[in-house]
């Protein structure tokens, strides 16, 4: 490509050569390989731009069709750096990090010098529409161009003279100026930027807006507590979960030691029942997760002998309101049961830490006579494995006189206790 003007330079250099005259022309070259290099770096930037154009429909492609990434890697080649990312089915894409170029003189749009931002923006109707600089691209009759994958893909170039881009929506046919040539960056297109994360990957628009794909999850069989209290005989229920899991996918399981296992639900996710012998015996299960592909991924569970402990922390409180904690150390699943009279004024707040837990009751405020509750601590067939009892003082408007305070030495278990 060559500039008017500059050939305008050259010609009659050519014709001092042509009559022998004496010609320095190191200064033409110095300008020629500069409008080399020019061209280059501005060919490079419209290869970026259809690249980017390019990938964003294949994003919405992927977003339409529920596809997931595998995979993001960073690279850097001789006309820039960005992203390759990788879908599970749709295939591979690069995309370029978008970075603001040259603006001209004053850096505005619309001036000598300034590069178009090339992007799409969500209208009212939830469509995506193509943009520049902000502002919705219109076709010949005023009609703003969705940004869909749907239609003919758009493509970027420069005009004959090098001084403008031009962006064409039918295959070439006709091309529309969008902006003037910059002095050396690169300018935005479609994406202003791309965020790795655990579970998905959000692609930022130019134009504003997101879109997020989820990303393919390592195939793995979940089961929350794989360490397990049990009793002679008893039957107890645990669930599992799958992740990465397709439609192939099969869970089973098998115990030793007179240990029973039973595998039910789906591929996603479901329940496995574990009966105990009797007498008992310390045993293990495998469970196993297997895809359509072949690929396994197990857990094993360990079962002993159950065994809960209490141990009570606490200070002796009035009427008003208070918590209690209670420390629980034990092996065993179990369900705390208060009783359903007691609900109005005490209530369970958080247990934290399995097999060392600590257990806290916010008790409310009484206004009324002395009252008390003993709550239960349960196996899965409701079956008492400690208690303990919390009584509260009466309150200021009752007629009772006995001492307020939070009377908690009246604990009914046997430390430690072995089922």
């Amino acid at each position: 490509m060559r500039i008017k003007s500059l050939l305008a330079g050259i010609l009659p250099l050519f014709f001092c050569l042509l009559v022998s005259c004496s010609y320095d022309d190191s200064e033409i070259k110095s300008k020629i390989d500069d409008l080399d290099g020019r061209v280059t770096q501005l060919e490079a930037q419209v290869a970026q731009m259809n690249k980017n154009i390019s990938s964003y429909l294949t994003t919405v492609e992927a977003l339409e069709a529920g596809d997931r990434i595998l995979s993001v890697d960073k690279f850097t080649d001789d006309t820039g750096s960005g992203y390759i990312i990788t879908f599970s089915k749709t295939g591979t894409i690069k995309v370029y990090n978008g970075k603001d170029g040259s603006n001209g003189d004053d850096g505005q749009p619309g001036t000598s010098g300034h590069s178009p931002v090339i992007g799409v923006k969500q209208f009212t109707d939830g469509v995506y529409y193509w943009t520049v600089d902000g502002e919705y691209l219109l076709d010949g009759e005023g009609n703003k161009i969705a940004a869909t994958a749907h239609i003919s893909t758009p493509r970027v170039q420069l005009s004959a003279d090098g001084k403008h881009y031009e962006i064409s929506f039918d295959n070439g046919e006709n091309w529309l100026t969008v902006g003037d040539v910059a002095g050396s960056g690169t300018g935005q297109t479609v994406f202003a930027d791309v965020v790795d994360g655990t579970d998905s990957v959000t692609f930022y628009l130019t134009g504003g807006g997101t879109i997020v794909i989820p990303k393919v999850q390592p195939f793995a069989l979940n089961i929350e507590n794989t360490q397990i209290g049990i009793k002679a005989g008893q039957t107890i229920n645990l669930s599992y979960s799958v992740t990465g899991a397709d439609e192939g996918t099969v869970v089973d399981g098998i115990a030793d030691n007179g240990y029973k296992v039973v595998v039910t639900g789906n591929a996603n996710a479901g329940g496995i029942e574990v009966t105990a012998p009797d007498p008992l015996v310390n045993g293990k299960a495998i469970i196993v997760a297997v895809n359509s592909k072949g690929t396994t991924s197990a857990k094993i569970l360990s079962f002993e002998e159950g065994q809960l402990m209490l141990i009570a922390e606490g200070t002796s409180v009035g009427a008003d309101e208070a918590t209690v904690m209670v420390m629980v150390m034990t092996n065993l699943n179990y369900n705390v049961n208060i009783p359903n009279a007691a609900k109005s004024w005490i209530s369970l707040i958080e247990t934290k830490s399995m097999r060392n837990e600590l257990l806290t009751f916010k008790i409310e405020k009484n206004t009324g006579s002395a009252r008390s509750a003993t709550i239960k601590l349960e196996d899965s067939g409701k079956n008492v494995l400690q208690s303990f009892t919390i009584e509260q003082a009466a309150g200021e408007g009752s007629s009772e006189t006995e001492d307020s305070g939070l009377i908690i030495d009246d604990w009914e278990y046997e430390t430690p206790i072995s089922l």
